[in-house]
């Protein structure tokens, strides 16, 4: 029994862990929503009172009404990932007690008014309340959810009890070191209430874990079904990693493993999820995929579930870089695409005669195949995965693209047409995934020609030589596009110039930056700093260009070498690494050694500089610097 409940411990921290930054996040607001819900402002803003308390009460009731019911989601292998149907739910399903609970807190803040003469801060009320709290949300939660399973009886039992009693106890002692040291200590009182709120859900957790084993709500794998799991994992880094939980995509390689593998095997897809120890199970087929800054986790997964036996084939850009480094960890690898070699790999796997490493170029059958399946998709879905073409037409030696250099496979464009018909039933914008949307200039026309009629609003990468074919432009203009991503990365006057390439067009970029701009076309400007001639000065004549340009967003990254490219084989001649841990090539890390730059400086600072040049250098930046600012001014900075 006692092991037991470790095992709950640790699960429940292994969790949280994994949430540790949006849990923060959450945590920080709402602390501040709660100390700060019934201060009254100024005179001179008073007319703010009503709507910052209805906002930042709704902010709480929103938090607490989806996290508790999304915990045991994710606890009992339910939910693997926060989704918006998934979202949407829970809101509905615990609001009225989210509304209850925050109501006893006012009613229990009011008698202690009328019994002490006076008021006491609104956030020491919650805060005694908080494990009455979690017991009526574990009672709400699981009856809501698991009505049948646990029927009428206790929730908890004996060994509950004695947990959660000695839990609260703990949770209280701190309580009470905070009230007494901290309570006016500025900033403080939020690194502690975040420390609260983290005990807070880990109780919950803890308890919710031992009730799930108690009734058996975990969901079982079936050993004998014929399946296939689809496995994109986090970011690499704890910031992308942590964003990457919030804002994902769905993947195209998903949809291209689904489309070409036999109608017998069924799917469970992990598209950067929180990994729980419950996932891993044998017998199954394991497909990952991974880039450099994620491929130690995806290394990790395939590990365990091949120490469960399964059988685990991994690809993607790392993966094709260093296959040898990948097969450590897994049974088979693909190098480049996987459409060539997907029903090989299956016939193989059935055979049970796994080759180590599979290559081979893609046939036009198989790409029809996929782009026949996506239509049978979701709108949300084929929104997610619209690329009509791969490759592109230059060959940057800083780019890790590896064989989407050569490869340029093109969708028949009346099959384009069909899917954004049926994307187009999904509201917003629809993102093409195109290398560059302009690099065979003769289809680019024909496209933006038969996507006008549709009325569609639409985002693409493109090259910035698109402004020298007015034809192409209006065009482009005409069929929808609000924005273009355009990479940009050095300066007029950068020694980099002389590397020919897209940079050929440097002394340009403002001539033909204004010819897209006056079109009406919006630029996200991606820039890169790090190159071997850059130094301090570099970096605010790259800062002072991107001002000029004034794009609608703008984006710096650190130069990076990226396995696979030109740039990486130089450093790797030259012994020029200091850092090989995979999960810093974010491109937010110095990674390489340079002539100029202070690698330290970089090594700590260098995601402060691209924050900085990011909300700077562009229109949306600024906007919300500004905002930032008025909002602190209003409503922190008054009182």
């Amino acid at each position: 029994m006692q092991n037991q409940t470790i095992s709950h411990f640790k699960s429940a921290f292994r969790t949280l862990n994994a949430l540790i930054w949006p849990v923060f996040v959450l945590t920080i607001l709402e602390a501040w929503s709660i100390t700060t819900i019934f201060r009254f402002p100024l005179a001179w803003n008073q007319y703010l009172i009503f709507p910052e308390f209805i906002l930042k009460t709704t902010f709480i009731l929103v938090v607490n009404a989806f996290v508790y019911g999304f915990l045991v989601d994710l606890a009992t292998g339910r939910e693997y990932l926060q989704t918006k149907p998934s979202f949407i739910k829970n809101l509905k399903t615990f609001l009225k007690t989210s509304v209850s609970l925050l109501f006893l807190s006012f009613f229990v803040d009011f008698i202690l008014f009328i019994c002490l003469g006076h008021g006491v801060p609104f956030h020491l009320t919650t805060m005694i309340l908080s494990p009455l709290i979690v017991f009526i949300w574990l009672k709400v939660v699981f009856a809501r959810k698991f009505s049948k399973e646990i029927n009428k009886t206790p929730l908890l039992n004996a060994q509950g009890w004695v947990v959660l009693a000695i839990l609260s106890t703990i949770y209280y002692i701190l309580y009470a070191f905070f009230f007494i040291f901290f309570e006016q200590a500025g900033m403080t009182k939020y690194i502690f209430a975040f420390l609260l709120k983290y005990l807070n859900l880990w109780i919950f957790l803890v308890l919710s874990y031992q009730i799930i084993e108690r009734f058996s709500l975990r969901l079982k794998q079936d050993p004998d079904l014929k399946e296939i799991y689809l496995i994109n994992p986090p970011s690499g880094g704890i910031i992308l990693s942590n964003l990457s939980l919030l804002i994902h995509k769905y993947p195209l390689i998903f949809v291209i493993l689904k489309a070409l593998s036999p109608q017998r095997y069924v799917f469970k897809e992990f598209n950067q999820v929180i990994w729980q120890e419950d996932y891993y199970t044998g017998g199954k087929l394991v497909a990952i995929t991974c880039f450099t800054s994620n491929c130690i986790e995806a290394y990790k997964i395939a590990k365990e579930f091949r120490k469960k036996g399964s059988r685990v084939i991994m690809g993607g850009a790392h993966v094709t870089a260093f296959p040898e480094e990948a097969l450590e960890f897994c049974d088979a690898v693909v190098v480049g695409p996987v459409e060539g070699v997907w029903a090989r790999i299956i016939e193989d796997y059935e055979a049970d005669k796994m080759q180590g490493i599979y290559a081979g170029p893609p046939t036009d059958d198989a790409y029809e195949k996929v782009s026949k399946f996506l239509l049978t998709q979701e709108p949300a879905v084929i929104a997610d995965c619209m690329e009509t073409a791969r490759g592109c037409k230059f060959n940057c030696y800083f780019c890790g693209g590896g064989h989407s250099k050569t490869g340029h496979h093109r969708m028949a464009l009346e099959m384009v047409i069909e899917l954004l018909r049926k994307a187009k039933t999904k509201k917003g914008t629809i993102v093409f995934f195109d290398d560059n949307i302009y690099s065979d200039p003769v289809y680019a026309k024909e496209l933006f020609k038969m996507i006008k009629p549709l009325n569609i609003k639409w985002l693409g990468s493109s090259t910035l030589d698109i402004a020298r074919d007015p034809e192409a432009l209006k065009l482009c203009k005409e069929s929808g596009c609000s924005m273009l991503l355009i990479g940009y990365e050095i300066f007029p006057g950068s020694k980099e110039a002389q590397r020919s390439g897209k940079f050929s067009l440097a002394d340009d970029y403002i001539h033909l930056t204004r010819v897209i701009q006056k079109a009406g076309i919006g630029i996200k400007a991606h820039f890169i700093y790090g190159f071997e001639t850059d130094t301090f000065k570099t970096f605010w004549q790259l800062w002072f260009f991107a001002l000029r340009l004034f794009p609608t967003i703008s984006s710096l990254c650190i130069l990076t070498p990226v396995p696979n490219s030109s740039f990486y084989k130089e450093i790797e001649k030259k012994d020029g690494f200091i850092n090989l841990n995979w999960s810093k090539y974010a491109f937010l890390s110095l990674v390489h050694k340079h002539p100029v730059i202070n690698n330290g400086l970089f090594r700590n600072g260098a995601l402060l500089v691209v924050y900085f040049f990011s909300m700077t250098t562009s229109k949306m930046g600024i906007c919300l610097v500004v905002i930032l600012i008025g909002y602190y001014r209003l409503f922190i900075g008054s009182f």
